[in-house]
């Protein structure tokens, strides 16, 4: 490189200018001297010289159709925000929700429902010029008076002007207090319109080594990292921080004069859009979360989601409540919120063994169990254990909190349940202000009580109640379909639980417009085609759409007849055509050019033309991934496979089937349900309820065979 000596008047600025003294051995000492220091850096990607013409193609809101759409082009901002964003995606999780575009360094990648982070911050996190701190019931759970008196007067000076006080102590934030100072008793962040962003630490007394200062310090440094990172939070954020004294009667007086006062350049100044994006960033931040879901570790990438806006209420609101029933109709992530709140515990120091999960199917209890987060039985078990007083007392001593799920199934044959948990959850706590002990949380769905039998639940009229109304699990297709048997009239059951029926028809809704594609099907055949049916629509899953059997479930109405079909189905090929579905000869499988259905209702020994019944309705999430526990194997050539009277752990595999019964499959989810022959007894059972409980396991796909004309009436979707 040639370099020539140029000589340039330049009028450097006084930040620019750097004095050095060189004294470099064999040079002659110079004066000193302005240095100007030019850095070229790297930068990957192109140089645009215009505006590149993007477009987007969405649905058309104009038009009453929702298969009607328009193109529309991309403004720069936008274009260079997809742009952006592009670099981290899971495109499978696309159907049902957004990914938020957070992009500042280190940001998360989440995925929302549409509507999801503007609804929470308007129904949950929202300023307001009253009295406003977050969670409403921090002040109840402060022990010493007089930190709960200075905190309420720190909110009340906020009182007049739009703010938010968020106590940092939440279970949300994940905040390490370890080393927090023993005099400091609350700590709080303020985001105010008008005197910008705080932290402030309540003491009862400071310390010459500011011990309390440095405290707080690292707090609000600790914040401004959530925000971004977790939050993806690009603004300014400047806040000021404050010791209050409550010791000191003057210190109130102090912090007034100091929360008006400027510290920071302008550009910090808190107002309008700036206000918006920190209010968006710290609500991302409260509501993300990792999926509790085998399925995640599907994805390569680290992704979380938004909890609902009903899911994150009932956790904002309620996280202090100690006995609290929670309802919701299927779909709307009852179990996801019971998870939720088990990591709360456990986040506040609540060891394993302190923590009971109840619920009536195996299944269910063997997908949470595998997240240890505490002591999971079933209810039979429970009671088994309860005839013996030194089995019980050395299982359940440690108990100090209860969460019960799927409650509409149990059944109080075996004794009081209700009563019993009820008793364990209290046995251990000794104050009500303590935060890890003495919960006691049900989670249940009345529309989904399918036995007629005493459930053993309680009068709820008079207790504390809460209502998940935002359905996520099922497609547009599924969910149009399931409202015929949420809206049908229930037939009624012998016991007093206490309970409704079913929701109105206005509380609940879909949260999102992902229409799946695929119809719902009924397919109707005779009792010796069924078997040769189902073995076609298995492998037309498999073949024809691509997908992996363990994205299937098989359900029967019993037990028994779960497990005659398991029988039917070993030593098929359908093992084969699962390990290698691309090296099977789909004419071997299917006749040309046809369908499952087709080829069903073509047989005419086996079905009558017209048989086929398909949705046109045409009008998330499931968060949960069910544990894949049968396979199609012969179980003696793989002993670790588990039975399916006995669903205890986990298989792996390619050829992952599960086949279970409704029964035992409540509360979870596949994207493909096949019901094989639904039918109850009358007597001891709601054949609506029944039904909606087999609808509404289907994520994507539902299929449901029958040989009765009287069900076939039933279901047909244009009932």
């Amino acid at each position: 490189m040639k370099i020539r000596k140029f000589a340039l008047k330049l009028e450097i600025p006084k930040s620019m200018v750097h004095e050095i003294v060189h004294d470099t051995l064999g040079y002659q000492k110079v004066s000193r001297r302005r240095v100007i220091v030019i850095s070229i850096c790297k930068m990957y990607g192109g140089v645009f010289m215009t505006c590149p013409e993007s477009y987007v193609i969405t649905r058309d809101v104009t038009s009453s159709s929702k298969n009607i759409f328009t193109s529309r082009k991309l403004e720069f901002d936008e274009w260079k925000t997809e742009l952006l964003s592009q670099s981290r995606d899971i495109k499978g999780l696309r159907t049902r929700f957004i990914k938020l575009n957070l992009m500042t360094p280190q940001s998360r990648l989440v995925f929302s429902l549409p509507h999801t982070l503007q609804a929470s911050r308007q129904k949950v996190l929202h300023m307001s010029s009253s009295f406003n701190i977050h969670p409403r019931n921090t002040l109840h759970f402060i022990k010493n008076e007089v930190v709960r008196t200075g905190l309420r007067s720190i909110c009340e000076e906020f009182i007049g002007e739009d703010h938010l006080v968020l106590s940092l102590d939440t279970w949300s934030l994940e905040i390490d207090f370890a080393a927090k100072p023993d005099t400091v008793g609350a700590c709080v962040a303020v985001f105010s319109a008008v005197r910008g962003l705080h932290v402030i630490a309540i003491a009862t007394s400071v310390s010459q080594s500011k011990t309390e200062w440095n405290f707080v310090v690292n707090l609000a440094i600790k914040l401004k990292q959530i925000l971004v990172q977790h939050g993806g939070c690009n603004r300014h954020l400047g806040f000021k921080c404050h010791v209050v004294d409550v010791s000191i009667p003057s210190s109130l007086e102090a912090f007034k004069h100091s929360s008006v006062q400027d510290i920071y350049p302008s550009t910090f100044t808190v107002q309008g859009e700036m206000m918006n994006d920190i209010l968006n960033a710290l609500t991302i931040s409260v509501a993300s979360y990792k999926p509790f879901s085998h399925s995640s570790s599907n994805y390569e990438t680290e992704h979380y989601f938004l909890l609902t806006c009903d899911q994150l209420e009932l956790l904002w609101t309620h996280h202090l409540t100690k006995e609290l029933w929670v309802h919701g109709p299927p779909g709307c992530g009852k179990t996801i919120a019971a998870l939720e709140m088990m990591r709360i515990l456990r986040q506040r120091g609540c060891a394993q063994n302190e923590l009971l999960y109840v619920a009536e199917n195996l299944l269910l209890c063997a997908y949470v169990r595998s997240f240890d987060l505490g002591l999971v039985v079933n209810r039979r078990e429970l009671m088994q254990d309860y005839t013996d007083i030194n089995i019980f007392s050395q299982k359940y001593g440690e108990v100090k909190n209860v969460v019960v799920d799927e409650a509409q199934n149990f059944k109080d044959r075996d004794g009081d349940w209700y009563i019993l948990l009820e008793k364990l959850a209290q046995q251990n706590c000794k104050s009500s202000l303590e935060v890890n002990s003495g919960y006691f949380w049900v989670f249940m769905d009345y529309a989904q009580k399918v036995h007629k039998f005493s459930a053993g639940l309680p009068n709820v009229i008079g207790k504390n109640n809460f209502i998940l109304r935002e359905i996520s699990r099922n497609s547009q297709e599924i969910y149009t379909y399931a409202r015929k048997f949420m809206d049908a009239p229930s037939e009624g059951s012998p016991d007093s639980d206490g309970f409704p029926g079913c929701l109105p028809d206005s509380a609940y809704h879909l949260g999102h417009d992902y229409c799946s594609g695929n119809q719902v099907n009924v397919v109707k055949c005779s009792k010796t085609s069924m078997e040769t049916i189902l073995g076609q629509i298995l492998k037309q899953c498999v073949v024809q759409e691509g997908r992996d059997l363990k994205d299937v479930a098989v359900l029967a109405s019993k037990k028994m007849e779960a497990k005659t079909i398991k029988q039917n189905l070993k030593g098929s090929s359908l093992e084969r055509v699962n390990n290698n579905p691309r090296g099977v000869d789909e004419n071997s499988i299917f006749p040309s050019n046809s369908s499952v259905f087709q080829y069903a209702s073509k047989d005419s020994s086996e079905c009558s033309a017209g048989q086929v019944y398909i949705s046109d309705s045409g009008k998330e999430g499931g968060l949960k991934g069910a544990a894949s526990l049968e396979v199609i194997k012969d179980a003696e050539n793989n002993p670790t496979e588990i039975d399916s009277e006995t669903p205890s752990g986990l298989s792996s595999g390619n050829s992952s089937l599960l086949i279970s019964s409704v029964k035992e499959f409540s509360g979870l989810d596949r994207p493909v349900i096949i019901g094989v022959e639904p039918h109850t007894n009358q007597r001891h059972a709601d054949l609506d309820k029944f039904l909606l409980n087999l609808v509404t396991r289907a994520k994507d796909q539902l299929i449901i065979l029958t040989t009765s004309d009287e069900l076939m009436k039933k279901l047909s979707v244009h009932r």
